[in-house]
């Protein structure tokens, strides 16, 4: 495909041109307009954030505290990170100082009343995605290597982001908005991308009431960026400038000039290039100071601005290619020396199109001059507009010079300049045309040979600063400059084959409108050939279908595409077959001649024809197929039938040999037989046939059956079943069956038994279960699989069976034994319940000498209210688990016993003793026949002085030996635990022994004269002793000296065990 070159422009190109300028005027305004609307707050998300102090860190130690416990270690491949922060503060939001180490702020929101962001002497950090709003939104000071990307940076007091003496930095895609300061300062920095930012709506509120502000920079690249509806200057350059580019940005709608330069000095080599520079104040302002030189405004769409579109005043500039229209006042306004104002197009402007205070080193011509309102041009000192031979196009030019003639490129009569000073000696008759490009014819070659060229040719007798660009597949391989009439020569020998490459050239004249492009398409191929080919198989057969095959090659590598193929029949060609690689057996017949021919094709070129060695179709031998024999189980009793289906593709008839073979070995004698009786098989025969497919001309390949065994019967089951039919927990579950075998072989059947649909492997081929492997609800089952030890059968599968309650039972019924009156009959008895079940209830009733007593039904005991001496009683008792009740069990009988009343057997009497005497012993012996738990109480003037148990015939002794002397009440009060009671009282006197000289007293002087001497010994005070020993005797009662002899022996008692004590510690 040829992409027809640009040719023949004329006035309707000028026209194109004009509109698409409006189009993109129209363009940027509706992008200024959806940038109004634009909520910049959102256009950077900023994930949940931490409340955070400010961020101060002095060094690369303290950027690694900060950091750790996240895993960063600072270096390229896994940067320290800061992110997801909101730190609102008077101080510095985060203040990096003297870092080396890899960092990445991230998404952060910072509000700061002096600096978001500081960084000073540092090296690789990126900013991104975070949201600034402070004095100075970044600042960056001595550092390097730093990325500022996706921020979003509003509502600044001094500046957005503020660079100085910093180098290699990109900024990139950042928001800078509603800003109250320059937003970007440079300062003493070089090598620096500002790329894809937007400026918009900012305010400034000092001077230098601008949004780029450029102090001392170098090497500075300001791309594709939107400057957008701000007050003041765009872009400010101030003193000392070198190597700036402002290429393909959008500066519109500023109220001060999209670029403003006023009287800086050292401004060199910048470029403004390709940018859109619509509806601000002024376009470009561009006063020269001293040393400002050799800077190009070039391509640039400068238009609706409401002063000047361009104004230059200054030495060595270029304005070269610019659209400049619809501009307020001037469209151009120059003011200098050595400027060449070449190739722009200049009009609609509200008053003059280009004016100029110059002399004639400065050089006007091949520009668009037309429709401005008031003048197209305007010569302050009257100098030459053109290069000697050309001019420039002059939209008023037919009115005021209505009879000049023309040589179809300049016209006979000069242009004066608004018909007062300056002169264009060769006015152009029509704008300068594209350049005229030849059409070379696209090229196909063939690999490894040369002198293969693609030549452009190009015809322009207007062009300044013409340039072309060639590409090869997109990608430039070539750029240059051209004159008139010169040849571009391009060799495109020892290309790759298999590739399509495209060749484009572009081809400029340096005017704003002017432009051609060509395409050649070159691609290179080797032929292919085709090796080895053949119709296989070479030999073939009715029933054969013909293949050709060959080999394919290509020294290129190209795939073969599709080749002709053309087959022959007895010489003649069957078109209905061309490409065929196979034909199918069904078109050939025996005794058909067949070969063909192949001219390969690779998808670009077809190669030469080949030809392949001729066949001769042969008999095809019969073939069988479906062979087998029958029936599918073959036993003792049945016959072998052999079956199979017999094809021959030339109608002949089936002559097949049949070979039968038992057990390995050939028997010849049923050669042929397609039956075999049962007579001559026996169980565990093994037999197969082989059949030779034979047409009576050609044997085929045999044909073996597969082998067939005569086979035992296969063994029954039949009549399976439970016993018993309701099992119980307690039962033994047996099964029975019916094993049914023709060849009367012995019972191996296999028994699986099933418990709720699990397997149970453990009871695999027992006849029975005994209780214990069942539960109370199982569901059983047995699959039985008959086996003769040679044959499975069907297996047989019993009914479900479910294991059923076993009723509970009671043991161990007892009543309560030796009943009294007193007592309460109680019931005992155990509950037993094979499946686990508890009690839920029990049915219990009482007979008392053969009648119910209903008001104690369901009780476990009789009150001892209702028991009486003589009466008989039992208890019958049934209980219940929930399901069923147990047997009805009866107790025992118990007879309710008559209690004996005790008696006296020996009772004391009222009695008298002597103070002291030994005989003072009350006593009492009491005859029972029955006793229980039998008790008693002994009361001595209505105080309990005993209470013991006594058993019948033992006495009941109370000793008053050492009662004092007086009268004494006696109180026995005895139960004999079975509701009979026995009291009885008798009076005891103590009295005072006789006043008579015996033993007991000389024993008393004794004690008396030992107890004197303890005295003695104790008060060591022998008038005190004998006083008292006087005092004794003295006295008449002698009861009176026995009770003080008793005194004075307890002292000294008291006295000798405090002896005893004195003398062990001694």
């Amino acid at each position: 495909m040829k992409l027809k070159m640009l040719k023949n422009i004329s006035k309707k190109l000028i026209i194109l041109i004009f509109v698409i300028f409006i189009l993109s005027i129209f363009n940027s305004y509706r992008t200024n307009e959806q940038l109004s609307n634009f909520n910049f707050e959102e256009k950077i998300k900023l994930e949940s954030s931490e409340i955070h102090e400010p961020i101060l860190i002095n060094n690369d130690q303290e950027l690694n505290e900060f950091c750790s416990g996240n895993g960063t270690d600072g270096t390229k491949e896994n940067p320290h990170i800061i992110q997801n922060y909101e730190i609102s503060t008077t101080q510095n939001g985060i203040q990096i100082l003297n870092t080396t180490l890899y960092l990445i702020i991230r998404n952060c929101s910072i509000s700061s009343d002096e600096v978001g962001i500081l960084l000073n002497n540092c090296t690789n950090i990126i900013i991104e995605n975070c949201n600034i709003n402070a004095n100075i939104g970044i600042s960056l000071n001595y550092s390097t290597q730093i990325n500022i990307l996706f921020n979003n940076i509003s509502r600044t007091i001094i500046y957005g982001l503020e660079i100085s003496n910093s180098n290699n930095l990109t900024i990139l895609n950042n928001i800078f908005t509603e800003n109250n300061a320059t937003s970007i300062y440079f300062n003493s920095s070089f090598s620096i991308d500002f790329k894809n930012n937007i400026v918009f709506n900012n305010n400034p509120q000092e001077f230098p009431y601008s949004q780029l502000n450029l102090e001392n920079v170098s090497n500075l690249m300001i791309l594709e960026n939107m400057i957008i509806q701000n007050q003041g200057n765009a872009t400010l350059f101030g003193n000392n400038n070198k190597n700036i580019q402002i290429i393909f940005n959008n500066i519109s709608q500023n109220s001060g000039s999209a670029i403003f330069q006023n009287e800086s000095i050292n401004i060199e080599n910048v470029t403004v290039k390709y940018n859109n520079i619509i509806g601000n104040e002024y376009g470009i302002y561009w006063i020269n100071g001293s040393s400002t030189k050799n800077n190009t405004f070039s391509y640039n769409n400068i238009s609706n601005n409401s002063v000047n579109g361009l104004v230059v005043h200054g030495n060595e500039n270029n304005i070269l290619g610019n659209n400049i229209t619809f501009n307020g006042v001037n469209g151009i306004e120059l003011n200098g020396y050595y400027i060449n104002c070449i190739g722009n197009n200049i009009s609609y402007n509200n008053e003059i199109g280009i004016i100029v205070d110059s002399d004639n080193s400065t050089k006007i011509w091949l520009n668009y001059i037309s429709n401005n309102s008031f003048s197209n041009g305007l010569d302050i000192n009257g100098i030459i507009w053109d290069n000697g031979s050309i001019g420039n196009y002059w939209g008023d030019y037919s009115n005021l010079y209505p009879n000049a003639s023309n040589n179809g490129i300049t016209w006979n009569e000069l242009y004066l300049i608004n018909q007062t000073l300056g002169e264009d000696r060769f006015p152009l008759v029509n704008p300068d045309s594209s350049p005229k490009l030849n059409e070379p014819q696209d090229i196909h070659y063939e690999t490894n040979t040369t002198g293969h060229y693609i030549n452009w040719t190009i015809d322009d007798f207007g062009y300044y600063d013409s340039s072309y660009i060639i590409y090869m597949n997109e990608t430039i391989i070539s750029i240059g400059i051209w004159n008139n009439l010169d040849e571009i020569i391009l060799n495109v020998d020892g290309l790759e084959p298999n590739i399509i490459y495209c060749y484009k050239i572009l081809v400029h004249d340096g005017t704003a409108w002017n432009f051609s492009i060509d395409e050649v398409i070159v691609t290179v191929n080797t032929f292919p050939i085709i090796t080895n080919i053949s119709i296989i198989p070479s030999t073939p057969y009715t029933n054969d279908s013909l293949t050709v095959n060959y080999t394919y090659y290509d020294a290129d590598g190209d795939p073969e595409n599709i080749s002709i193929i053309k087959w022959y029949k007895n010489n003649e060609y069957q078109p209905q077959f061309d490409n065929w690689l196979n034909i199918p057996a069904i078109w050939t017949n025996k005794s058909d001649i067949w070969n063909l021919s192949i001219q390969p094709y690779d998808g670009k070129d077809y190669g030469n024809i080949y030809w392949s060695n001729s066949v001769t179709i042969k008999n095809s031998p019969p073939t069988i197929s479906q062979l087998s024999l029958g029936p599918d189980t073959i036993l003792t009793t049945q016959n072998i039938t052999i079956s199979y289906t017999f094809e021959d593709l030339d109608g002949d008839s089936d002559q097949s040999r049949i070979i039968w073979y038992k057990g390995g070995i050939e028997q010849p004698q049923f050669e042929n037989q397609s039956v075999l009786s049962s007579v001559w098989t026996n169980k565990s025969d093994v037999w197969y046939v082989e059949i030779y497919p034979y047409d009576g001309f050609n044997f085929n390949y045999p044909i073996m059956s597969y082998y067939v065994y005569i086979e035992n019967s296969i063994p029954i089951i039949i009549i399976l079943d439970f016993i018993p039919s309701n099992p119980k927990t307690n039962d033994v579950l047996n099964i029975t069956y019916s094993f049914l075998d023709d060849d009367n072989d012995i019972d191996n059947s296999i028994i699986k038994w099933y418990k709720n649909d699990q397997h149970y492997s453990e009871n695999d081929n027992k006849t029975f279960l005994l209780p214990n492997a069942t539960s109370f609800g199982d569901k059983w089952c047995v699959e039985i699989i008959p086996y003769d030890r040679e044959s499975f059968g069907t297996p047989k599968i019993s009914k479900i069976l479910t294991i059923e309650n076993t009723p509970p039972q009671i043991v161990y019924l007892t009543l309560s034994q030796e009943v009294y009156e007193v007592d309460n009959i109680t019931c005992s008895y155990q509950f037993i319940d094979d499946d686990g079940h508890s009690e839920v209830y029990s049915l219990i009733r009482w007979y008392c000498n053969g009648q119910q007593i209903t008001q104690l039904d369901n009780k476990l005991i009789v009150p001892s209210n209702l028991l009486h001496s003589g009466d008989k009683w039992r208890v019958a008792i049934r209980t219940f688990d929930g399901y069923d009740f147990s047997d009805l069990v009866i107790s025992n009988e118990v007879e309710v016993l008559e209690n004996s009343i005790p008696i006296f057997q020996f009772k004391q009497n009222n009695s008298e003793f002597i103070k002291g005497s030994k005989n003072a012993i009350i006593k009492w012996i009491v005859h029972d026949e029955n006793i229980r738990n039998a008790s008693y109480i002994v009361k001595i003037n209505g105080i309990v002085n005993v209470v013991g148990t006594w058993n019948s015939d033992n006495e009941i002794v109370i000793n008053m030996t050492s009662y004092d002397i007086g009268r004494y009440k006696i109180e026995l009060f005895l139960t004999d635990g079975l509701g009979a009671s026995l009291n009885d009282t008798i009076y005891v006197n103590i009295i005072t022994p006789k006043k008579e000289f015996n033993i007991i007293f000389i024993l008393i002087l004794v004690n008396i004269f030992i107890v004197i001497i303890g005295i003695i010994l104790k008060y060591n005070d022998e008038k005190k002793l004998d006083k008292r020993i006087n005092e004794i005797i003295e006295n008449q009662n002698l009861i009176k000296k026995e009770q003080q002899i008793k005194e004075i022996l307890n002292e000294s008692e008291e006295y000798f065990k405090h002896l005893n004590e004195n003398s062990n510690k001694i």
